[in-house]
């Protein structure tokens, strides 16, 4: 079969010399006007008819409806190719599967749907952002909605993975969190938890989203994240945190809260009609009142983060980490995350005493569109990127805030910010107050809730006051996205 075929056709109207260069992926046109297509980065999909193909293209543009006046953003144009013989129509439609066949792209996803998620937007994103590009790249899916809490979680555990090349999230990240744990519940998690996941932007954060159209310099919206996992074809490994308390653990993907930010995601809330407005409100609500906690940190930093923190006595060490380690040697745990597997490297231990204003564990650059929490996070690295704010001034810590949407944050002389193999957070009330509160956050659900905190207090899967260990399995999991 030829790897470069060239036709003259009608483009659009306009008459033109078409050259398609298979083993290049590259479409090209010259004469009333020319052109290029990079058909695994531009090309949805096309379809056939007695006339001519239809090419659904999804270019980048400097100007994009999706993004606002004058920013970079992609726009869908179908064009129109009439060819003069059958004979080069049917050939030209080959070649040009061969090339989408070749790329690898998904051709069967299960979508699942948050309607419930920051404005209640899910179902609206899905029908005008989402499935139209679905249906024009051919992809056959199944639709399901979220009815409850933990339902995806259900969902994951549940279907026949054989019949899927991926699952695709459209919400925030609360929903592509209960699939992660949903695969690794599964009896057959070492397979199931290589199923590639795919997230579309529908929720208040979307910090996984932005993370990861930001790796590939695309903007953070429904219709580029879906495009992104149409195209996708190859896929990239994720680590996945995992954070445990005796026998209780849950696996992460975003990050884990202690103090300031915990507060502002969980007690913001009440808010939630205001959609991401409110964690900027509600950041100056608790600035202005702003709280402290005691407590302790256990680490391990990674190479070239030693610096940070006091060495662990080792003897103290083997005697205090060793408590839940041993009691959880079972090697089904181990497999995917339990803490006792790094609790023997003692010497290695860090330590810090509070009180602390903030602990930020984080496993993506991006926690929300707009806030990159730790902008040296990669996404299979092996290790987690830790923020500590113990002592701040208000004038300081608002500027400071200020600057996480770049991530400048973390050079101010406040912060410490570093890499970390494993961690263990000794939680405790409030710093000088009578009053106990705080929360363990983990991607925005609360883990652990203390009294006098917002909230009914019931519930929550572990208790505030325990230590709470958090390790990481490196490239655990597989997202839709580019090296």
């Amino acid at each position: 079969m030829e790897e470069v075929l060239n036709e003259q056709v009608v483009l659009d109207g306009k008459r033109v010399l078409v050259t398609l260069d298979s083993a290049a992926g590259v479409l090209q046109w010259r004469g009333e006007r020319d052109g290029q297509l990079i058909l695994q980065n531009d090309l949805i999909g096309f379809c056939s008819s007695e006339s001519g193909i239809c090419l659904y293209t999804f270019r980048m543009t400097k100007s994009s409806s999706y993004c606002g006046k004058g920013l970079p953003g992609r726009k869908r144009k179908d064009m129109v190719v009439e060819f003069s013989n059958d004979g080069a129509r049917r050939l030209w439609c080959d070649s040009l599967q061969r090339i989408l066949d070749k790329a690898g792209r998904p051709k069967r996803l299960l979508v699942l749907v948050n309607p419930f998620g920051g404005r209640k937007t899910g179902r609206k994103v899905f029908s005008a952002s989402v499935e139209p590009l679905l249906k024009a790249a051919g992809i056959t899916y199944t639709v399901k909605e979220t009815q409850f809490q933990r339902h995806a979680l259900d969902l994951a555990k549940e279907s026949d993975l054989s019949q899927l090349d991926g699952i695709v999230c459209v919400s925030g990240d609360g929903v592509l969190v209960e699939v992660l744990n949903g695969l690794l519940e599964r009896s057959d998690w070492e397979r199931a938890i290589k199923m590639p996941i795919g997230i579309i932007p529908a929720g208040t954060g979307n910090g996984l989203a932005k993370s990861v159209l930001d790796h590939v310099g695309e903007p953070c919206d429904a219709a580029s994240a879906t495009f992104l996992v149409i195209r996708a074809g190859q896929t990239q490994p994720l680590d996945v945190a995992t954070a445990k308390q005796s026998n209780v653990k849950f696996h992460s993907i975003l990050m884990l809260t202690w103090g300031l930010v915990a507060d502002v995601d969980i007690e913001s809330e009440r808010l939630r009609w205001m959609g991401a407005l409110r964690l900027d409100v509600y950041t100056l609500i608790r600035i202005s009142n702003l709280r402290k906690y005691n407590g302790q940190l256990y680490y391990i930093p990674a190479p070239g983060y030693e610096g940070t923190g006091t060495p662990l006595n080792e003897e103290f060490a083997r005697t205090t980490l060793m408590t839940s380690g041993e009691a959880n040697s079972d090697s089904s745990l181990q497999k995917h995350g339990d803490p006792g597997s790094l609790q023997k490297n003692f010497s290695e231990w860090r330590e810090m005493e509070g009180p602390f204003i903030l602990i930020w564990l984080n496993n993506v650059p991006f926690v929300s569109e707009s806030v990159n929490a730790a902008p040296n996070a990669k996404f299979a690295d092996g290790y987690l990127d830790l923020i500590i704010l113990k002592d701040c001034p208000r004038w300081a810590l608002l500027n400071l805030l200020l600057k996480v949407q770049t991530g400048g944050h973390i050079k101010s002389k406040y912060v410490d910010y570093l890499k970390v193999k494993t961690f263990r957070l000794d939680p405790v009330g409030r710093h000088a107050s009578d009053v106990q509160g705080g929360y363990t956050d983990l991607d925005g659900e609360i883990l652990a809730r203390d009294k006098g905190s917002f909230g009914d207090g019931s519930n929550y899967p572990m208790s505030y006051g325990p230590p709470i260990e958090v390790t990481v399995e490196p490239g655990l999991a597989t997202i839709f996205c580019p090296p």
